[in-house]
């Protein structure tokens, strides 16, 4: 039998259980769903065209705010170097996504380096954040001996920064043989090359007076007059 007390009880559980559903379901179950209901997992955008991730980002509910762009010397201009938030991210539809887009390689526009002296165009490649690159002389009636001949890049051309620059050393209008007996092979091609000129025929002979390898004649003489197509003929001691 059903008693006041027991119905007492009974509605006292009833009631308590439905406040501690409610309970759960305001506090739990409904910031869940509210939390799920409108988010997105953010893709990879990394890699491609600013606006193929701009299209890709809004179809997802997402927004491409303050982009921000920056040189990349590997990186193709135009194209997404970063992105934040990153990929697989869960937030929320409407949420900005911030990119970085590369600019390519950073340029500066060549600089006229003929007539000036070497230290001159030395430090007018480094406040450009250019590099001097291989230096050779050069036989020139036009620039006095000591000053930039030729340069390998055009002045006004657009070239890459830390790029290295070939400088042409004018020698005047002679170009003078130099003094490569005594040196070993190598070392004698290093100090031809510097001037333009090559070494051709090469031939050996017996002798106590050089190391073996060492050049014991030189033809042209040394401080003879010659052009950059002379082939120098050197005999190396035996």
């Amino acid at each position: 039998m059903w008693t006041w007390r027991k119905i007492g009880t009974a509605a006292a559980v009833v009631s308590i259980t439905i406040a501690a559903t409610l309970i759960v379901v305001d506090q739990i179950a409904l910031p869940w769903i509210v939390s799920t209901s409108d988010t997105v997992r953010v893709p990879s955008v990394i890699g491609k065209k600013e606006s193929t991730a701009e299209y890709l980002l809004s179809q997802l509910g997402l927004q491409v705010k303050d982009v921000r762009y920056q040189h990349s010397p590997s990186v193709q201009p135009g194209v997404v170097m970063s992105q934040l938030p990153s990929e697989g991210s869960i937030v929320k539809e409407g949420r900005r996504v911030y990119l970085t887009v590369s600019k390519g390689l950073e340029t500066v526009s060549m600089p006229n380096l003929v007539g000036q002296s070497l230290g001159q165009a030395r430090r007018q490649l480094a406040r450009m954040g250019l590099q001097v690159g291989s230096i050779s002389s050069v036989v020139s009636s036009d620039y006095p001996a000591e000053t930039i001949a030729w340069q390998s890049i055009p002045a006004g051309s657009q070239v890459s920064i830390d790029a290295a620059i070939n400088l042409g050393v004018s020698q005047g209008a002679e170009l003078r043989m130099p003094y490569i007996i005594g040196m070993q092979l190598e070392e004698a091609r290093a100090a031809l090359s510097a001037i333009g000129v090559q070494i051709g025929a090469i031939s050996e002979r017996s002798t106590k007076a050089f190391t073996a390898g060492t050049i014991i004649e030189q033809e042209p003489p040394a401080d003879s007059v010659v052009s950059t197509s002379v082939q120098v003929r050197v005999i190396l001691a035996r």
